[in-house]
């Protein structure tokens, strides 16, 4: 008995280092801004922290940061920053420090302008929420932070690089800004402008669309009756799961009122499951034969298919409709993988391409 006991105790001491030390050297991903600085004709400096300040973590250093400057993107390249042994406390203060190389002059300094921390407001300059910072990981994923967040008590003031506020400044063309942070150089890139411009996606609160999460089936629904242009409808009845509070109520039941979806075999929607690529075209071709009334519109034959889609597969006829039309691709290696699910970039290509042909 006791040495079972004894072997319990150490077990559970073990686990509890593991755990402690696991825990100790975890680090963290998240962007704690020290302080910025520039110079006048070749580049602008961010440093940030390397130790989070409530956890004491080490804060991982992002396989590349861009910086958003009123929608315009920047690559920061990352600097050397040796932080003497003797000084290792520094890490806590400094960690990272970044630099935007221009192409242009800044606009002299007005220094009788300048209170001690930021420029007076009519000086030149942005204000903290027109800088955002987005940090890419290498196992995909991203910390996106305005440096309004970072310095609440700057929201007031503009901070202290003094770009001139011109639209011909460093000769960018704010009218091509991106608004989505996430989507610049992404595969799908134009196709979330396209349903962007037109109001049919709107992305999320911090200006991103997470172009590679997956669809719920309540999101589809929304996609496809904004994107083929179904006005509201809620005449039918209520599927049993999906409450007129719920966020795509209306979208549901304007597709379930216009013959678009009915739902699984036991009567429910189930608004929060994953929506497959198969289950996508089912979704988007069965919409746009409600939208325009025609059973047989988009309907295709005598076309070579995909190897991972039979046509004893449920969603064949739909996924053969859109690869006819030019709606979808399928992958580089001629698969389809229809029971992936499908992204919301991809599912943006889908809508987009769809809504050309009505």
């Amino acid at each position: 008995m006791k040495k079972q006991l004894k072997t319990i105790i150490c077990t559970v001491f073990i686990l509890l280092v593991l755990g402690f030390t696991s825990s100790s050297f975890a680090k963290v991903k998240d962007l704690e801004s020290v302080s910025h600085g520039w110079s006048k004709d070749e580049y602008i400096s961010f440093s940030f922290r390397g130790v989070d300040q409530e956890t004491k973590q080490e804060i991982e250093i992002p396989s590349k940061l861009d910086v958003y400057i009123k929608g315009v993107k920047f690559e920061a390249e990352l600097q050397d920053f040796d932080i003497p042994e003797e000084m290792a406390e520094m890490r806590d203060i400094i960690g990272m420090n970044y630099k935007i190389f221009l192409d242009c002059d800044l606009p002299a300094f007005e220094p009788e302008k300048m209170p001690p921390l930021y420029i007076a407001p009519d000086a030149y300059g942005y204000y903290p929420e027109d800088v955002v910072f987005v940090a890419h990981y290498s196992d995909g994923d991203m910390v996106v932070k305005s440096y309004k967040q970072m310095h609440e008590d700057a929201s007031k003031d503009f901070w202290g690089v003094t770009f001139k506020d011109d639209p011909n400044w460093c000769t960018v063309d704010y009218s091509t800004k991106a608004t989505l942070f996430d989507i610049v150089g992404h595969t799908f890139e134009s196709y979330i402008n396209n349903l962007y411009a037109d109001g049919i996606v709107s992305g999320y609160s911090d200006n991103t669309f997470r172009p590679d999460f997956p669809v719920s089936r309540g999101a589809m629904a929304k996609f496809v009756r904004k994107g083929l242009g179904f006005e509201i409808n809620t005449s039918c009845g209520d599927f049993p799961d999906v409450s007129s509070s719920y966020a795509f109520y209306n979208d549901i039941q304007t597709l379930k009122c216009e013959g678009v979806i009915s739902g699984y075999g036991d009567g429910e929607f189930k608004p929060e499951r994953l929506v497959t690529r198969g289950q996508a075209m089912k979704f988007l071709i069965e919409g746009a034969r409600a939208k325009t009334g025609n059973p047989e519109f988009l309907a295709v034959e005598g076309i070579e298919g995909f190897p991972d889609v039979p046509q004893t597969y449920t969603f064949y006829e739909n996924i053969m409709a859109a690869y006819g039309n030019d709606i979808v691709s399928g992958y580089s290696t001629g698969y389809f993988k229809p029971d992936d699910p499908v992204t919301r970039g991809a599912m943006s290509k889908m809508v987009d391409n769809t809504r050309k042909k009505l």
